[in-house]
């Protein structure tokens, strides 16, 4: 708060329906658009903010509830359009020590294993493949594409995982610090993606294909028993033993 009683250079994050002050103030700002929908953050000017003081803010603005694009996602089938470019993103996101052969992952679809792809209007920016078991979802892999990163996609599609598998419990892993897998600083910021989308890391270890990983779980606590029945559960279907 300026000694005006404003607050200059603030971002605005909204939630929920947007709400329209006076006509006055609203000509600085967009007008709203009937295809807003969601959450949204908008940077108010610095003039625009210093002229009203913080307790009326929710009457003096326009706020919208979606300044910013927002992610659908579309179910991956064996020889859709896609594949080519997830497999592509697979390939150049993951060390070698957490891949399986792209071709595995596909011949899971309807034996526990989805994949979707996420999309910005018809931009494909992203994909997810996740392997369930009764009501346990394991997230095996999320990646969005170099150039769409740090535009809020990866919350999103956390957001969308979790309607897509409603109801369900949803974990995944992560490199353990100091594996030696990926750069120090890339698993910093992926431990730290998480723990911001809500995750926890309860400092549980699980094996999977001969390697430790730090287990995280997306919702409501989930046992090292459990957990490590779903991978492998997963590799035994991703290694081709039952084909």
């Amino acid at each position: 708060e300026d000694e005006k009683g404003g607050l200059p250079g603030l971002i605005w994050f909204v939630q929920g329906p947007y709400l329209e002050g006076p006509r006055k103030n609203s000509d600085r700002l967009p007008r709203p658009s009937s295809r807003m929908s969601g959450g949204a953050a908008i940077r108010l000017p610095t003039s625009y903010l210093s002229s009203v003081h913080p307790t009326s803010i929710a009457n003096n603005y326009v706020m919208y509830r979606n300044v910013l694009s927002m992610l659908r996602y579309k179910i991956v089938i064996k020889g859709c359009d896609e594949v080519k470019h997830i497999k592509r993103l697979y390939s150049a996101t993951f060390p070698e020590q957490e891949k399986v052969p792209f071709r595995h992952l596909i011949r899971t679809f309807g034996k526990g294993g989805d994949m979707i792809s996420f999309f910005d209007g018809e931009t494909f920016v992203g994909f997810a493949y996740m392997f369930t078991s009764g009501d346990l979802t394991f997230l095996v892999y999320l990646a969005m594409l170099p150039e769409s990163r740090g535009k809020g996609y990866g919350s999103q599609a956390m957001d969308l995982i979790r309607k897509f598998k409603d109801g369900n419990r949803i974990f995944s892993v992560m490199e353990t610090p100091g594996c030696g897998f990926s750069d120090p600083e890339v698993c910093a910021k992926r431990r730290q993606f998480y723990e911001r989308n809500g995750c926890t890391v309860p400092g549980i270890l699980l094996r999977s294909d001969e390697y430790d990983f730090d287990s995280i779980y997306l919702g409501s606590p989930i046992s090292a028993e459990e957990m490590q029945d779903a991978v492998e559960r997963y590799e035994s279907v991703h290694n081709a033993g039952i084909f």
